[in-house]
């Protein structure tokens, strides 16, 4: 399928092995999203076994073990479903509702929406701030895969489900600096070849970009395969240079401006199924790890996307934002 893209967009990126987890005794079998978590670029955690899930605290050297119904919170030593939020709080989703674990009793956020209840609960999401949550599902379908995503407003204790493959909750800074304010991104395939990505601001009156738009979209395009249903699975906010990054279950990467929705390029980050990413420490490149067992880290040329975006695209406008941002302190926090 790499053939497919023009070289100068396939050029784009930067792609280093850093690993093959079966090289240091992790058996292919085992790296699956089921199995294998990365929260963070410091730390990959394989579940084996024992417990049913797993996963670990971004900032500190804790890992949340679930099994036979009882939770445990073990300290690492130095050298799903269930999310990091921040230290010490886990969050845990059953068949039917959504909960917080820390080191207490579980509480009660949300009952899950009906059309959950059958379906696969794959990711959840929250802001850093817990004052918004999101599950999401997949349905498997003749034609492909649906998913559906359950928003939930803790102020306001309401819920909303949306078509989303994948949801990422971001605090954005407009590229005239002028506020800043929670977006809720949201990419989505339906069962043709088209799908969207969304970006809409979750604060009240807080444009995204400065042309005073409330939310912006874009269709993406996926490869027509019948033996190969690519649908997104995560999403990233770049911490310069206002950017989005779109993965998917095959190993292709949009790269979108936050304060358009437009793609600007699509690339092959991998030949095998990627299951789980992460921004890098530095917050402009990302770490996978694919069926394989490949740990990769992608880097994206964006001087080379600016030019590219500038000649090949005739979109100057976004060129010179790009050139701003990417010359300015970090714009996201995620």
């Amino acid at each position: 399928m790499e053939e497919t893209l023009p070289p100068e967009e396939q050029s784009l990126v930067n792609i280093e092995k850093i690993i093959k987890l079966p090289d240091i005794g992790v058996d292919k079998e085992f790296c699956t999203w089921t199995r294998v978590t990365l929260t963070s670029d410091k730390y990959i955690c394989v579940r084996y076994k024992t417990q049913d899930s797993n996963n670990h605290s971004k900032k500190e050297k804790i890992l949340a073990l679930s099994f036979d119904g009882t939770e445990r919170h073990v300290s690492l030593p130095d050298g799903p479903e269930r999310a990091a939020i921040s230290p010490p709080t886990q969050c845990s989703t059953s068949n039917t509702k959504t909960s917080l674990l820390a080191y207490q009793d579980p509480l009660c956020l949300f009952d899950l929406d009906i059309n959950l209840h059958t379906a696969e609960v794959v990711n959840y999401k929250v802001d850093d701030t817990l004052s918004w949550l999101a599950v999401t599902a997949l349905i498997p379908e003749p034609n492909g895969i649906d998913a559906v995503t359950q928003i939930y407003s803790a102020k306001r204790q309401i819920s909303q489900c949306i078509s989303a493959h994948t949801i990422l909750f971001t605090m954005y800074t407009t590229s005239c600096g002028n506020s800043t304010c929670l977006l809720l991104c949201t990419a989505y395939r339906d069962t043709g070849s088209s799908g969207k990505v969304n970006i809409m601001p979750l604060s009240i009156n807080q444009p995204i970009c400065d042309n005073n738009t409330s939310a912006v979209t874009d269709s993406l395009t996926f490869p027509d395969d019948p033996n190969h249903y690519d649908f997104p699975v995560s999403l990233h906010a770049a911490s310069t240079g206002g950017l989005l990054y779109v993965l998917t279950k095959y190993g292709l990467m949009y790269v979108c401006d936050m304060s358009t929705a437009q793609c600007l390029c699509q690339v092959y980050i991998s030949k095998d199924v990627v299951f789980t990413s992460s921004l890098t420490a530095e917050g402009s490149g990302l770490i996978i790890v694919n069926r394989a067992g490949q740990v990769l880290q992608v880097d994206l040329d964006t001087e080379s996307l600016r030019k590219y975006v500038e000649h090949r695209l005739n979109r100057p406008d976004v060129a010179k934002r790009l050139s701003a941002l990417l010359s300015s302190d970090k714009q996201f926090d995620t």
